[in-house]
């Protein structure tokens, strides 16, 4: 960079240049010794000589540039050149200016070393006090706010006082005022805690004095306006006319006959009196002498006092008080606690607002009674002074401080249109060092003649003005300062702008830290964010500027946060922030395809295995009705072949018997053919039986048939038959069969083989029955299936119905031997 020389041309050598400035339209001025210059493209051009002294400049709004020259405020256009606006008052030895700026009011503030700082505004010149007296510079932020550099107080912020404590000379200063009122002609009157009465007139205070300005012995207690009622006793004296004159009281019934020590604190006048008076009215002490709390003028109609409510309409009773009045005379309205209630006001639309002690302000109307608390955005649940302003906004105070509400705000929230009113505070940042509203006595509040409302407080005389709310039209700027996934930092300012936000999976608490700027008034700013997916609407922020979520699933979302200011403007531009949340693992989508293939796959696996079960169950029921009837039918052939033929035999027999009478072979046949019958009989039972379907049942009844037919027969028969077989289940056909089978075995040996002896042996095994039928007999031909007869067919039809193996062999030493296999049956589940 090249430098570039000032365009001095003055011939002696000259200090540096003391200050440059840039003024709005963009024009760099710049003040040396005695000189005014302007920066011309590629030099400075000197435009105004200056007197010798400490000098600064800054740039003006409307063109030009403001100039401190020694003592003097200078004011530079290219049109008029250099024109003096205003002498700067004596300053201390030492004095210099050091900082200059217009500020968007076009006010001009002048910071010095050792002259602290002023500000010319509406042809006026006045000291601002500040923390130090050395000014080194000056700037003004977004609000129209004064920041102040000091050279030993740290920074000062300047903007116009909303609040103030009352500091006129000649006035109570820092002292609590028990009751303030203003009358017709515009005077103030003022009666203290201390017991001193003060009266403003003509701006100018007057400290009123016993016995001079006061006649009685007590000091006043309570003030107001237009002629009072009180229950106290008579003969009180009372201001009139600029003098103190003895009147006469009438005593009143009490509102409530019931109560003990009953001392209203404040009471108005009746409506419709008709008065027209517009004087001062105060009370003082007891005639007693007590010094206890006095009690307050006034009364209204229906009266309404600090420790009950007189309620009107059909809650109203005889003696004053609402039906639901409990012992000890108290009155309250319908629904509100035992708080009492500290001030009242009555609006245009007939209802009565209440400030009570601990449930925040209370509204009468219609019958219904709604409270308005910090549930529903209140700051303060003590409320002891309220005031209307003529722009049907309520100025409260309280416990801790002034607030300031809409009076379409509250009875919106009291009828239940709107879950919570806004609520500007008031107290320390407006330079009020605490505040705490006086209560007891009425009325504590005043409105001057300028508008502006007087609050009693226990610091001094607070003056509100009305019309600096509103004024602050500049929308505060919104921010996310960072974000918190889980607890742990996932965001935070400073990261490219517009950069989304990835956290997750498994987001059980999401936090955002909000801010907007505002130095005003930030307590009274409004932060509202919303968070897409979750929120269906605007949501306010809690005071902390912290948005919290809990539990969020996988997802992109989009959170926004904007602001409003003291004065309901809102930002200009919302913030912004994408925040993208990562699915789990059993949230991404190819687990979820993969899942749910799975799914479908075991759904249809299990499709299959019921609809398998139930075909088999079909078909397990349809062989068990197959194998019913095939019973049936088998039943029925025996009961023909066997039992049918044994009968036929029988009656031939028995008829032969007949013609036949003295033949005793004829009766031979007859009992070994009716024995016959009863074992075919008891064969067929034996069979059908169910309880006989076991492998024992079986076994036995196998041997017991080899028993019978080789003994008639003279044949020795030896069982190899385990003693304990286990309780498998068979079926009646299996037994059939087998037994069927082995008779037809033993009959053959009894019959063709000629033997001695038959050995029958059972072998278990784990999916057959083996049986082994053998005898010492002459053994069997070389073709037995084509020996005559049909047993050896019967034999083999029935193995193979059973599904198992025969094998007819003959024996190692001669003889015949039978060898049966026979699977296991399976009995079906009709279940």
């Amino acid at each position: 960079m090249a430098a570039i020389a000032l365009g001095y041309t003055q011939p002696q050598p000259q200090p540096p240049v003391s200050m440059v400035a840039e003024g709005q339209d963009g024009t760099i001025w710049a003040i040396g010794p005695q000189a005014v210059s302007k920066w011309a493209g590629d030099r400075f051009v000197q435009v105004a000589t200056l007197p010798a002294g400490p000098s600064a400049i800054a740039g003006a709004r409307e063109g030009g540039a403001w100039i401190v020259n020694r003592r003097d405020l200078l004011r530079f256009t290219e049109k008029q050149g250099l024109t003096p606006v205003t002498r700067l008052t004596s300053q201390p030895p030492g004095y210099r200016p050091f900082a200059l700026l217009e500020d968007a009011r076009h006010r001009v503030w002048i910071g010095s070393y050792v002259g602290g700082l002023s500000c010319w505004a509406d042809a006026k010149l006045q000291k601002v006090p500040i923390s130090n007296s050395d000014v080194w510079a000056l700037k003004e932020d977004h609000e129209g706010n004064i920041w102040v550099g000091t050279g030993g107080g740290g920074v000062c912020l300047v903007h116009q006082r909303l609040l103030e404590l009352l500091n006129e000379p000649g006035s109570p200063i820092s002292q609590t005022a028990r009751s303030m009122c203003l009358d017709r002609q515009g005077n103030i009157w003022m009666a203290m805690q201390t017991g001193e009465l003060y009266t403003r007139q003509a701006g100018r205070w007057n400290h009123l004095t016993a016995p001079q300005d006061w006649p009685g012995p007590w000091p006043p207690a309570s003030l107001r306006t237009q002629q009072a009622m009180s229950g106290s006793p008579p003969a009180r004296t009372d201001w009139f006319d600029g003098t103190m004159a003895s009147i006469t009281w009438s005593n009143f019934p009490r509102p409530c006959r019931g109560s003990r020590a009953f001392v209203p604190s404040t009471l108005l006048p009746p409506a419709g009196s008709g008065s027209s008076a517009s004087m001062p009215w105060s009370q003082a002490g007891r005639d007693d002498g007590s010094s206890s709390s006095p009690p307050a003028v006034v009364g209204m109609s229906p009266p309404w006092s600090r420790r009950g409510v007189r309620l009107s309409g059909a809650a109203r009773t005889k003696g004053g008080c609402s039906s639901s009045r409990p012992p000890g005379g108290r009155c309250h309205p319908p629904g509100l606690a035992g708080n009492s209630l500290r001030t009242l006001l009555s609006a245009q639309d007939g209802a009565l607002w209440m400030g009570t002690d601990g449930s925040g302000i209370c509204r009468w109307k219609g019958g219904r009674l709604s409270v308005i608390g910090p549930d529903q955005g209140l700051r303060h649940e003590v409320v002891s002074q309220m005031v209307l302003d003529d722009r049907d906004r309520l100025w409260a105070a309280g416990d801790r401080g002034i607030f300031l509400l809409s009076m379409e705000d509250l009875n919106a929230v009291a009828d239940g249109v709107k879950p919570t009113v806004r609520c500007l505070a008031f107290g320390t940042d407006d330079g009020i060092p605490s505040m705490q509203a006086n209560s007891g006595y009425h009325p504590n509040t005043l409105t001057d003649a300028d508008g502006r409302i007087w609050f009693a407080s226990r610091s001094g005389v607070v003056i509100a003005d009305p019309s600096i709310p509103g004024g602050n039209t500049a929308p505060p700027p919104v921010g996310i300062e960072e974000i918190a996934a889980n607890g742990a930092l996932a965001w935070e300012n400073g990261h490219a702008a517009g950069q989304a936000v990835h956290i997750g999976p498994n987001i059980q608490s999401l936090r955002v830290q909000l801010s907007a700027k505002s130095f005003t008034a930030p307590d009274n700013v409004l932060l509202q964010h919303r968070l897409s997916g979750v929120d269906a609407d605007w949501v306010s922020t809690p005071r902390n500027r912290v948005a919290v979520y809990r539990r969020l699933g996988a997802g992109n979302y989009t959170f926004e946060a904007r602001a409003m200011n003291n004065d309901g403007v809102w930002s200009r531009q919302n913030a912004v922030m994408s925040v993208i949340i990562a699915p789990a693992l059993w949230e991404r989508t190819w687990i979820q395809l993969l899942a749910g293939t799975v799914a479908a796959a075991m759904l249809a696996l299990v499709a299959n295995a019921i609809s398998t079960w139930r075909i088999r169950r079909q078909n397990e029921l349809l062989r068990h009705e197959v194998g019913l009837r095939e019973e049936r039918a088998r039943i029925a052939r025996d009961m023909h072949d066997q039992v049918g033929a044994s009968l036929t035999e029988l009656c031939m027999l028995s008829d032969l018997a007949q013609e036949d009478r003295n033949n005793p072979t004829h009766l031979d046949r007859l009992a070994r053919t009716a024995r016959k019958a009863v074992a075919d009989m008891d064969e067929i039972v034996w069979a059908v039986n169910p309880e006989h379907d076991d492998l024992a049942s079986l076994l036995d009844y196998i041997a017991q048939q080899a028993l019978d037919q080789t003994g008639p027969a003279g044949l020795r028969c030896r069982l190899d038959i385990p003693e304990a077989a286990p309780n498998r289940p068979l079926t009646a056909d299996f037994r059939h069969h087998t037994l069927l089978i082995v008779r037809e075995a033993v009959n053959n040996a009894i019959k063709h083989a000629q033997a001695t002896e038959i050995r029958i042996q059972a072998a278990l095994g784990g999916r057959s029955l083996t049986l082994s039928i053998t005898d010492d007999g002459r053994g069997t031909p070389s073709q037995p299936l084509a020996a005559p007869g049909n047993g050896l067919k019967n034999m083999t039809s029935r193995t193979a119905a059973l599904g198992g193996t025969l094998k007819i062999s003959s024996a190692t030493h001669g003889g015949t031997a039978i060898q049966l296999e026979l699977p296991w049956p399976q009995r079906p589940s009709l279940t």
